[in-house]
């Protein structure tokens, strides 16, 4: 009845969503699925609306799932527990473990194996779970299939008429032409669906070769079309039907790759643009996810050459943009098993650290810091539970047994720690420093050390930055420079807005560590600032200057009031039709925030100086023009807000003349007083 509400044409599409969640809940994993049952979900995976496709979806990699759980499903207990018993899969003794042991585990995944030849025996580990600390008794892995017979079929026989269902509309072109275009419909996606992935691995995995005619056609035609979402269409059909061929007889398998590497090829090659890159690199994070990299050894083999002969200084940065991500889908998947081209990854990238391209050196930041991680392995005298646990008892507490200090980039460290001061001596000076190999290499080594003091092995970064000290606090420096230089030459004065509040955050953090002239610098730009030809940027500059005098000292107090006196004693304004008037007025804006910056630096007292501006100085100008007048009344207000609870102390600095004249600066003068 339900199958027949959900058919029904005259249904309403939400009635229609109703029934096929509905469907999609009655099938269960003890009783096969009803061809007509599975006939209304294929035809819905290609439906127009997309709760539909997605339900049907959904409902075809339940029932494929559930097919697989029948067909090897040893009783019935393990169909309630859903315990796949994979032919393929089987539990491997560890031998007596040792450090030898585990290096030459770990080497293996870098040796190929062709699947033709391979014996049958485990070869394959998909997820490493054990090894790392200590090794388990038994290990997880996989035999290869067979050269030419298939290692799953037959699949069960009472849902053999639902197969011929799926065999049937994998065979009609039509039906896969429908679902290529929801897969490559225009959307705001920048990575591939799991859900169509996934769909395409059950067909491909029930009915193994004979989908393979039909998917060759839609992704060659897919990968024609430069357009954005049409990459997206074919990268999702070709991971699917990667990853779905993980068991298919080793003679499919090569055929396969035969022709799928020419197209990977001509996609890596012809199709990626800035927006087509995050889609194929999705694309190998799916294909790689809880994959031994042997599995997939021609394609770990052009990311690696791609990756070698990649000229990482070259005018264009997506080139290189493309090899690096394409080998960190690679690598961030593979975890540990991505140990034996550690080595020659980091010989390989090290030259670049100060490559012309900031991406480029972005990359290489996470994979110093990716690498770190992976070969940091704890130091028991043998790599068993027993052991390390009696060791940890044992051991005196100086002994590293965890192996958490940082080894690994240690003579590169020192190989920055020499280079560091000469790159110095060779900044360029100005805005052109950022060229300079000083500056390249200063942000991705902070890179590196935020990254890594940011995950789980963050204290093997102490070993790194201690030798480096000296450099980082010099980076304070170079980073006050280009901050100035944006706030003074920016041509935008939004830009000059939004930087001037870093000088006071970099200012709070850093204030250790920035030398007197550099402080001195820090005071000279933002007074400067102070004449700036934007209101906003003139009084942001005030802002910043008032928070940074918070933590100067008392002789820039008094030297920077002087100073603003003195401009406002030679601040005359003129006539309004004089063309003079607007600068003259800027200029006597300057300093009258410069003095109220001096007011505000000190919320909470009242120094020797105060009185006489605010009583002999400000409130002379409280009826200026436009923005004087507003900016002298703010600072008056904020001086009673943050005086206010203390004013019974507050109010002996000031003389019976001064309270006089302070009230009327803050109250008013009302004309019938």
């Amino acid at each position: 009845m339900i199958l027949a509400v959900a058919e029904d044409e005259a249904t309403h599409w939400r009635y229609a969503i109703y029934a096929a969640r509905c469907l999609r809940t009655l099938i269960r994993r003890d009783s096969p699925v009803s061809p007509d049952h599975l006939h209304y979900f294929l035809e819905k995976v290609r439906d127009n609306h997309p709760s539909l496709r997605y339900y049907a979806q959904r409902a075809l990699m339940k029932t494929a799932r559930y097919i697989k759980l029948r067909t090897f499903a040893r009783s019935a207990t393990d169909l309630v527990l859903e315990k796949n018993n994979n032919p393929l899969k089987c539990k491997v003794d560890v031998p007596v473990p040792s450090h030898k042991f585990t290096a030459d585990f770990l080497e293996g995944f870098r040796q190929p194996i062709d699947p033709k030849t391979a014996p049958h025996k485990p070869t394959y580990c998909e997820k490493l779970t054990t090894g790392w600390v200590a090794w388990s008794s038994t290990l997880t892995m996989y035999l290869p299939p067979y050269p030419t017979k298939s290692s799953l079929k037959p699949w069960e026989t009472d849902s053999e008429d639902a197969i011929t269902e799926v065999r049937n509309f994998a065979a009609d072109d039509e039906w896969w032409k429908d679902v290529s275009v929801h897969y490559s419909s225009e959307t705001h996606s920048e990575s591939v669906s799991s859900d169509n992935i996934s769909t395409v691995k059950s067909i491909v995995q029930l009915l193994e070769g004979e989908s393979f005619e039909a998917l060759q056609t839609i992704v060659e035609e897919l990968v024609e079309d430069p357009d954005q979402n049409k990459q997206r269409g074919a990268a999702e059909f070709l991971a699917g039907l990667v990853i779905g061929a993980k068991h298919w007889p080793a003679d499919s398998q090569d055929r396969l790759w035969k022709w799928a590497m020419p197209v990977i090829q001509k996609a890596f090659s012809q199709r990626i643009k800035t927006d087509t890159l995050p889609i194929w690199t999705s694309f190998l994070e799916y294909v790689f996810y809880n994959r031994d990299p042997r599995r997939h050894q021609t394609l770990v083999d052009y990311i690696l050459r791609e990756f070698e002969a990649t000229d990482y200084n070259g005018e264009s940065s997506l080139v290189a943009v493309k090899a690096l991500s394409f080998l960190r889908a690679f690598y961030e998947d593979e975890g540990r098993k991505f140990v034996p081209w550690a080595d020659d990854i980091v010989r390989r990238v090290w030259p670049e650290i100060h490559s012309d391209h900031d991406e480029v050196r972005a990359y290489i930041s996470e994979m110093l810091t990716f690498t770190n991680k992976i070969k940091w392995e704890p130091k028991p005298s043998i790599p068993s539970a027993e052991v390390f646990v009696r060791e940890c008892r044992t051991t005196p507490v100086d002994i590293d047994i965890m192996g958490m200090r940082g080894s690994y980039h240690k003579d590169r460290v020192q190989e920055l720690v020499k280079h560091f001061p000469t790159w110095r001596a060779e900044r360029l000076p100005g805005a052109r420093a950022f060229q300079s190999n000083y500056d390249r290499v200063g942000t991705t080594v902070c890179r590196w050390l935020y990254q890594s003091v940011h995950d789980t092995n963050a204290i093997s970064a102490y070993d790194y930055i201690v030798p480096l000290l000296p450099e980082l606090f010099r980076f304070t420096e170079a980073v006050l420079d280009v901050i100035f230089d944006t706030i003074q030459n920016s041509p935008s004065w939004k830009v000059r807005l939004q930087a001037m509040p870093l000088v006071q955050v970099f200012y709070f953090r850093q204030v250790p560590l920035i030398s007197e002239a550099k402080v001195t610098e820090i005071l000279e730009v933002l007074c400067k600032c102070l004449d700036d030809e934007v209101v906003e940027v003139r009084e942001m500059a005030a802002t910043t200057l008032s928070g940074v005098l918070r933590l100067s000292s008392r002789r820039s107090i008094l030297t920077l009031k002087n100073r603003f006196l003195r401009l406002l004693n030679r601040s005359h304004l003129p006539e309004r039709k004089d063309p003079a008037y607007n600068a003259a007025i800027r200029q006597r804006h300057a300093a009258i925030l410069g003095i109220c910056a001096l007011v505000d630096s000190y919320p909470y007292t009242v120094e020797r100086w105060m009185p006489e501006l605010l009583t002999n100085v400000l409130a002379e100008h409280t009826y200026d023009p436009v923005p004087i007048s507003t900016t002298v009344q703010k600072c008056a207000s904020n001086f009673k807000k943050t005086h206010q609870d203390t004013w019974h102390e507050d109010s002996k600095r000031f003389t019976e003349d001064q309270l006089t004249a302070l009230s009327t600066l803050l109250t008013g003068s009302s004309y019938y007083a």
